[in-house]
């Protein structure tokens, strides 16, 4: 099976696939299994193995800079894992952020920086507006959270490996740094990617 070799690169687990052999079940007659219906099945199970242990950081494609007008200097604490390590990331934030490329913003609606400020398109440009998270929950008019990296912080700059061949650009926090190669992690709003070096991680699946 030359696939294998590929699946082991990007984090699949060998618990998985007999997971999966499992639910398949041993009958006298041939089964085929369309491709679509293997990974979604093969995914779950390895996200129920992975996502125990992964930890969770901000990845920004191609990230840009943005200006959020009248925010607060603020020290942020987020978790490594919502389980089973909390807190282990810490930001100091103030006007000034990264954020995806690929990120859009509609005038006039509100938007979260995970964890940290909630704020606005105006015709100014990008303002503030609050910091608890319920004034973001409870908009009537309400966008998306959205990644983010200090602009002052310290950063990974990194690939993502897609499937397809592709790499994606970036950065990553500089958290990244401590994880040894070949564990797994989860990029917030990406997927679960496995580090195979200090500048790239190969995409598994979300």
């Amino acid at each position: 099976l030359p696939f294998l070799p590929a699946l082991r690169r990007r984090g699949y687990q060998a618990k998985a696939f007999r997971q999966f052999a499992l639910s398949i079940g041993i009958t006298e007659a041939d089964k085929t299994v369309p491709q679509d219906e293997f990974f979604k099945v093969l995914n779950h199970y390895n996200k129920d193995i992975i996502d125990r242990e992964a930890y969770r950081y901000f990845f920004l494609a191609d990230p840009l800079k943005l200006v959020i007008l009248g925010a607060p200097s603020l020290t942020v604490s987020l978790d490594l894992h919502p389980d089973i390590h909390k807190g282990g990331r810490t930001f100091m934030t103030g006007t000034e952020f990264l954020v995806s490329h690929h990120v859009s913003f509609e005038q006039g609606k509100l938007y979260r920086m995970i964890d940290c400020v909630n704020f606005m398109v105006t015709e100014k440009g990008y303002e503030f507006h609050s910091t608890d998270y319920l004034e973001y929950k409870r908009a009537t008019r309400k966008g998306g959270m959205v990644s983010f990296i200090p602009l002052d912080a310290p950063r990974v700059e990194c690939d993502i490996l897609l499937e397809t061949g592709e790499r994606v650009q970036g950065v990553a926090e500089h958290g990244v740094d401590d994880v040894p190669n070949g564990n797994i992690v989860q990029f917030v709003q990406v997927g679960f990617c496995r580090k195979e070096s200090s500048t790239l991680f190969v995409f598994l699946h979300r």
